[in-house]
């Protein structure tokens, strides 16, 4: 969403906002009962892309990595230890992508060498 999100951006949202937390609590609760009948095959369908690929060691060099597959891909596992106060973010296509750190402290790339297991699911 372009602009900001003050009172005069999203007029429904502030109002439902000052409702009380719980009327809040129970459309949310309302809102999410309407997901459950596709709860099921959603996660059956992740199971099983998940499941296509093991998880691999690598590097990433000054917090940058780059690959590429033979086969398009569905899904980009990453997964990374805590303690490098970091998170990746993934761009890309369906045979290249690019995965890049960021330091949550500082909001900006790491230049560290990053650990990481990362599966790439067809």
């Amino acid at each position: 969403m372009t602009g900001a999100y003050c009172n005069f951006d999203l007029p429904q949202l502030h109002f439902w906002l000052g409702k009380d937390w719980p009327q809040r609590k129970k459309d949310i609760q309302y809102w999410l009962e309407q997901f459950k009948p596709i709860l099921a095959p959603i996660t059956l369908l992740l199971n099983i892309y998940r499941n296509t690929a093991e998880f691999t060691h690598i590097s990433a060099q000054a917090g940058f990595y780059q690959g590429d597959s033979p086969q398009p891909l569905s899904l980009i596992r990453v997964k990374i230890d805590p303690s490098y106060n970091c998170y990746p973010t993934i761009s890309g296509h369906k045979n290249r992508y690019a995965i890049h750190f960021v330091d949550f402290s500082l909001h900006r790339h790491t230049h560290e060498t990053i650990e990481f297991s990362l599966a790439t699911c067809g």
